[in-house]
């Protein structure tokens, strides 16, 4: 399966559920896989600069809270992630762990009933694109090991 399929199976769900404004699948490297927003102009979420230096900014600022989200469970040992969410003044911002490899993105209008999404997701959206095969591409950088060096030398500065 392509990309393709990741967007017909995102574009589905903004289909079928109003309050959500847009949905982005990225690896844990901060990879942005593929993407979907609502059309009308009322939900149309505006991202920086050009189109494309807006979704690398979301996708690496999306990898970082991922992480240290994970990171912090790890630290309370709570066992594995699967949602956690930022309430915003005019929304929401879900992530959801897909497996090891990616996690998802929801963009929530502020109406949302948070129940009825984490169980959309979990049992509907996720379900689907685990099927989606996927492999990280290689990359210089490893977004893991540049928060543990970042985390190492805010450590050793504090000390």
């Amino acid at each position: 399966m392509s990309n393709s399929k990741y967007v017909d199976v995102l574009n589905s769900s903004l289909d079928a559920i109003p309050q959500i404004k847009g949905l982005f699948t990225l690896d844990r490297n901060a990879n942005l896989i593929a993407h979907a927003m609502k059309a009308r102009k009322e939900d149309i979420i505006i991202v920086p600069a050009t189109r494309e230096e807006g979704f690398d900014k979301i996708s690496i600022s999306a990898g970082v809270v991922n992480l240290s989200g994970q990171k912090l469970i790890d630290l309370f040992n709570l066992g594995d992630l699967e949602h956690f969410f930022i309430k915003c003044h005019d929304g929401y911002i879900v992530f959801s762990q897909i497996d090891n490899v990616r996690i998802l993105l929801a963009i929530l209008a502020p109406d949302v009933r948070m129940g009825m999404i984490f169980l959309e997701i979990k049992k509907g959206l996720i379900e689907i694109i685990k099927k989606i095969p996927y492999s990280i591409p290689s990359s210089k950088i490893i977004l893991e090991d540049r928060l543990n060096e970042l985390e190492n030398e805010f450590i050793k500065r504090s000390l």
